[in-house]
């Protein structure tokens, strides 16, 4: 048994000491467990110049604990999530804030396991790093409730974290002047103190991280200042019996969950939603739950359209741009329509080719950044964590391009709505204002098609993009090409011009079979609208089987130029989907032929 005597005994001897001591603060070790490059200084918490670096990591791994355990407790308290606009975007940016500090806890560790892969590992600089990285992520939960969650007292986590982070802030601010002081004086300081200071990527960290305080200070003060804390969702009607439901909400530790049943609401839109939940679409995990459990029973299950897609605000906008100045004998002028259709799709349009030109050049960024990695691999002459800017690189580019794809589909969608759904309504209204005289040299079948055949060819103007986007691309890839392969890109270049030729005589036999197809389509649908006009001549005269007959004929040939046009667009894109493979396949072919050889470099990407 030791006693208290014993134990100061063992702590107060110094070799003891500094043994505990060179394993906390990191100090290489001897023969005989006492650190080489400590000295007496570093048992110490003051050198009469300043505070040993190693103390001020203890002390400012002390100082995160208190936000760390407040942050933890208040993720999983008070709150219950709903779906309603966020008015706090304060809060939004908070979060943000603190995942880049989690962000930079990361790359601290990185750079630690780097760095440490030839010296001794420092115990307290790596507690300080795991409680960091722990805090800021259970802050950025306890932020995340704060913003879309509701329950009592919701002020009550912030102020307690703007004093731990106070706190906090000021630690950090002592080792940041300790940082500087030691560029200034570095024999203030002992032999184990330089084990913090290798080179100056954690001054250059500490700075950053400073500055993001100063930020959160700054909002912090502004959310007290000028945004109601207490209101968190949208603001809702006194009829509105939904009110007091989310207003009396019980109180109960980890009772975080989603109780959709007992929020009968309409899903919002995209209307409104913040920056994170409009890039990543979780404005419709709220859908897409109730499918999942079967509850979308009628529209209001559904989000309501925005009021730029709704049709009354997109027929007004057409007829704003559409007039009949341009005229050309009684004809319309075909260019002044496409312009209208433009005006009507806005700025979506424009930014859809915004979009395209930045997804196809970040395309390209994942071959080029695989081809440096394989041929990191293959020579192995450069530093390890090019390697890890490599893989960096590959994921943030594939996943910025599959964003960029994504939101590019969903607006030209969105472009497509509005183009189609302008002129439907554009021709119904049309319709229903002409004299019965003028409405009789249209049949049934081609009001049809102005309404919804003609309407979805206009409205897939978006395809203008592809005319620049497709030929830049074929560019770029033919140069990439030549840059591996040289002059054997020709060959894969060839299959590429022929595959264009055939596609070609493709497209005109589809035109002329679709033109046929629509010509059969329009027969059918007069004839079932004489055979519905007529029905009660056609039923006393039992004619049913003779007009069944010719109907079924007309069916038959419209199925059959249907068949066909299907038949030419998949050997369309056959032809197109094995172009690509072969193309790679044809170039390495003549490579290998021309008696150069094939390494992973030259074919990776």
């Amino acid at each position: 048994m030791f006693n208290v005597l014993d134990v100061l005994a063992m702590v107060s001897d110094s070799e003891y000491s500094l043994k505990v001591w060179g394993h906390i603060c990191g100090g290489q070790l001897g023969r005989s467990g006492v650190p080489d490059n400590a000295n007496v200084s570093t048992m110490v918490f003051w050198t009469g110049a300043d505070v040993p670096l190693c103390s001020q990591l203890i002390l400012l791994t002390l100082m995160h604990i208190p936000l760390l355990l407040t942050s933890a407790f208040y993720a999983g308290v008070y709150y219950k999530f709903v779906k309603f606009k966020i008015i706090s975007k304060i809060l939004q940016f908070i979060v943000v804030l603190s995942l880049f500090f989690v962000l930079i806890s990361i790359i601290n560790f990185l750079y630690l396991y780097l760095y440490t892969r030839s010296n001794t590992i420092s115990l307290i600089l790596i507690s300080l790093l795991i409680v960091k990285l722990l805090t800021w992520l259970s802050h950025t939960v306890c932020i995340i409730h704060l913003v879309y969650g509701i329950g009592y007292k919701k002020d009550r986590p912030l102020n307690y974290s703007i004093i731990y982070w106070l706190i906090v802030l000021i630690s950090t601010l002592l080792y940041y002047r300790s940082l500087l002081t030691y560029q200034i004086h570095p024999e203030w300081y002992s032999l184990i103190d330089s084990t913090f200071l290798k080179g100056n990527f954690f001054l250059y960290t500490i700075s950053i991280e400073i500055f993001l305080h100063i930020v959160y200070g700054t909002l912090i003060i502004l959310s007290y200042l000028k945004v109601p804390i207490l209101v968190y969702v949208r603001k809702l009607r006194q009829t509105d019996p939904l009110s007091q439901s989310l207003l009396n909400i019980q109180q109960s530790y980890g009772s975080i969950h989603n109780d959709e049943a007992k929020l009968p609401t309409r899903p919002i839109n995209e209307e409104g939603v913040g920056w994170f939940s409009y890039l990543f679409f979780n404005w419709f995990n709220h859908t897409i739950k109730r499918g999942y459990k079967k509850k979308i029973e009628s529209l209001d299950d559904l989000p309501s359209l925005p009021r730029n897609l709704k049709g009354a605000c997109l027929l007004t906008k057409f007829n704003n741009h559409y007039t009949d100045k341009q005229l050309d004998g009684n004809n319309i002028s075909k260019w002044h329509l496409l312009g209208s259709v433009v005006r009507v799709a806005g700025y979506k349009f424009y930014l859809a080719g915004i979009l395209k030109l930045t997804a196809d050049a970040v395309t390209f960024t994942g071959p080029l950044l695989l081809n440096g990695l394989v041929y990191l691999v293959e020579n192995n002459n450069q530093p390890i964590y090019v390697g890890y800017f490599y893989v960096i690189g590959l994921f943030v580019s594939t996943l910025t391009g599959m964003l960029l794809n994504v939101h590019f589909q969903y607006l030209v969608d969105k472009v497509n709505i509005s183009i189609r759904s302008a002129l439907m309504n554009a021709v119904y209204q049309k319709v229903i204002r002409l004299h019965l005289a003028e409405l009789s040299s249209f049949s049934t079948g081609q009001i049809l098609d102005f309404m919804s055949t003609d309407a979805s060819r206009l409205s897939s103007v978006w395809n203008v993009h592809l005319l620049w986007s497709m030929p830049v691309m074929i560019i770029i890839c033919l140069y990439l090409l030549y840059l591996q392969v040289g002059l054997s890109f020709l060959a894969g270049l060839a299959f590429c011009i022929a595959v264009i030729a055939i596609n070609q005589v493709l497209t005109v036999l589809i035109a002329r079979a679709f033109k046929k197809y629509m010509e059969c389509k329009d027969e059918r649908i007069k004839m079932m609208s004489e055979i519905l006009a007529g029905i009660r001549v056609i039923k006393l005269y039992a004619w049913e089987r003779v007009f069944k007959n010719k109907i079924g004929k007309i069916r038959a040939d419209e199925l059959l130029q249907l068949a066909w046009v299907k038949c030419l667009d998949g050997f369309c894109v056959f032809f197109w989907a094995c172009t690509a493979t072969m193309m790679c396949v044809l170039t390495f072919i003549t490579y290998s032929l021309l008696g150069n050889e094939l390494t992973a470099t030259r074919v990776s990407p």
